[in-house]
């Protein structure tokens, strides 16, 4: 396991003239201590390191003061540590949020060099770590990240500590978000789109208002959070910004000043 110390492993050879001399390699993160020669094809091996994290590797062995020769084909697997999250303090936050979170870790080893990562989107905007099981973290959540539980991690070299579940997004305040920029014909029908933020418009169709003078023929509804709405400027309606209203159920979003219709006479624009 990683953070194994003093393991004492048996090593046996074929055809091998092991002695004094000959050296012992498990791979990156593994330290030999001290070999052991018990003849010339078997070796006592104590080893030990942290971080150490893969599949099965080979064992090389040089032979010295002879032409140098190489050997392997034993197998020595490295299994996962015990390190985990143990905490997340706070451990929720609303869509759009910036927070800053205590991450607590057991049987970890964090340094300057340990990587947080978040679900849903989560940005790790900076990480100070404070110890090899404490860090602070400053995040950023989207304003569209899905709502509900999500996982973190932390990577140190090849040691991952997890925990599932261990931080919760929820629905923020509804807004609007930058609807286009209206540019109507007098005489033609224009397409108008909005983009709301934590809104559920699929099960609960709004009715969309830009006010006196502007006609709407159409919305089409193409998410919980965006939709296309079709319509139209009459000729005698006042140039200037509109207010956007969409109304849901008992949700009533509004946006000041979200668009602006530009007429000129002719009707040509």
């Amino acid at each position: 396991m990683q953070g194994h110390t003093n393991l004492t492993v048996s090593i046996i050879g074929q055809y091998t003239t092991f002695d004094r001399t000959t050296t012992f390699t498990f791979g990156s993160g593994i330290t030999v201590n001290r070999t052991t020669d018990d003849s010339r094809t078997h070796h006592r091996d104590p080893e030990h390191q942290h971080r150490s994290r893969g599949p099965a590797r080979r064992v090389p062995v040089s032979l010295r003061p002879q032409r140098e020769r190489r050997f392997s084909g034993a197998n020595f697997t490295v299994t996962p540590s015990l390190a985990l999250i143990s905490a997340i303090t706070p451990n929720t936050a609303l869509q759009g949020q910036t927070i800053q979170v205590e991450v607590t870790g057991q049987n970890t080893h964090w340094d300057s060099t340990t990587v947080f990562q978040f679900g849903a989107g989560i940005g790790v905007t900076s990480a100070q770590v404070n110890s090899y099981t404490d860090a602070t973290l400053s995040l950023t959540l989207p304003a569209l990240a899905p709502v509900g539980s999500t996982n973190a991690s932390a990577h140190t070299g090849g040691e991952v500590a997890n925990i599932t579940n261990g931080f919760v997004v929820q629905a923020g305040t509804p807004l609007l978000l930058s609807p286009d920029r209206v540019r109507c014909r007098s005489k033609a029908p224009s397409s108008l789109r909005s983009e709301p933020g934590n809104s559920q418009w699929l099960t609960n169709p709004p009715t969309v208002s830009y006010g006196t003078g502007v006609l709407l023929t159409n919305v089409v509804v193409t998410g919980d959070t965006s939709l296309t709405v079709n319509g139209y400027v009459q000729p005698t309606t006042s140039i200037g910004w509109r207010n956007l209203t969409v109304s849901s159920g008992t949700q009533v979003l509004g946006l000041p000043n979200a668009s602006t219709s530009l007429l000129r006479a002719g009707g040509d624009q």
